[in-house]
């Protein structure tokens, strides 16, 4: 890591405290997005602070930081990086708070306003290629990996990635949860007991044995590759009351012995769709507005 990203910080003069008591306007820009701050006549640099911070303070942060000389009014831009720098321009009694970070930034703190801080991208070696971004985290280098800059350093780090299995687990057996836990509601809605002729609130209603059904079919139609042929391959499997239960010692050896056709039985393609692609209609045929639920 040759450089971390940071954000614009910018502060009024470390030797004489800024008088905002004039009032007027301040417009911060960052690119194409700007706010323009209204700060009312017989203001203190503590309103002014507060001002910026409410009216602008989607594009940046304002404090005070008393140095021992000096009250400093601090800006800082809310984003890392070079494209987030920003410009001040002062009107009326706030027209010294004008700044161009274009233009030859003052870095000296006697200044009204000066640089503290320039924007800047992180800049770092990735397998001998030379990688910005404009952010410390990166999630878009490895796939499903995401990066945290912490500090500049000269030396190489090797990084080793390595799938969590049992997080993978745990994804299962919530799915399992969750799938049970449909499956009971719409027992508790829809059955009959012939003893003492009671009935849930849906009993004998197509629809709610439709979606069933479907949900049964996600799993029963799953076909899969290599040693994987159907859903039990993963450990899976139905009681005689439909419900579902894991095997975690089977999935987990399924994952470690042919994680590709795990994904395929999971993910799959859209030639070949696994659990999710399959499910994902169902459900929106379902859930959505004017499906069968709503119906």
């Amino acid at each position: 890591v040759q450089q971390l990203a940071q954000a614009q910080r910018v502060a009024t003069s470390a030797t004489q405290t800024f008088d905002p008591s004039g009032g007027g306007k301040l417009t911060i820009t960052i690119g194409d997005q700007s706010a323009t701050v209204t700060l009312e006549p017989g203001s203190t640099l503590a309103d002014l602070r507060d001002a910026i911070n409410d009216q602008a303070g989607s594009l940046v942060s304002a404090s005070i930081v008393d140095n021992g000389t000096a009250q400093q009014l601090v800006i800082t831009g809310r984003q890392t990086g070079e494209g987030q720098k920003f410009s001040l321009e002062g009107e009326d009694g706030l027209a010294g708070l004008t700044f161009d970070p274009d233009n030859s930034p003052p870095t000296d703190p006697t200044s009204p306003v000066y640089q503290v801080q320039a924007g800047q991208d992180p800049r770092f070696t990735f397998n001998g290629l030379t990688v910005t971004r404009s952010s410390n985290t990166i999630d878009d280098l490895i796939p499903g990996v995401t990066l945290t800059l912490q500090s500049a350093t000269e030396q190489t780090s090797t990084l080793s990635v390595q799938r969590d299995d049992s997080a993978l687990t745990q994804a299962m057996q919530e799915f399992v949860d969750a799938y049970n836990a449909v499956n009971n509601t719409l027992y508790t809605l829809s059955y009959y007991d012939p003893e003492t002729k009671t009935a849930g609130p849906l009993s004998g209603d197509a629809s709610v044995r439709m979606i069933q059904s479907q949900l049964r079919n996600s799993l029963n139609s799953l076909t899969g590759s290599g040693p994987l042929r159907n859903f039990t391959d993963l450990g899976l499997s139905f009681d005689d009351k439909g419900t579902l239960s894991l095997d975690e010692a089977k999935f987990a050896q399924a994952l470690q012995n042919a994680p590709e056709a795990v994904n395929q039985m999971l993910v799959g393609t859209d030639a070949q769709p696994g659990l999710t692609r399959r499910l994902a209609p169902v459900l929106e045929a379902n859930l959505q507005t004017g499906g069968m639920l709503d119906a």
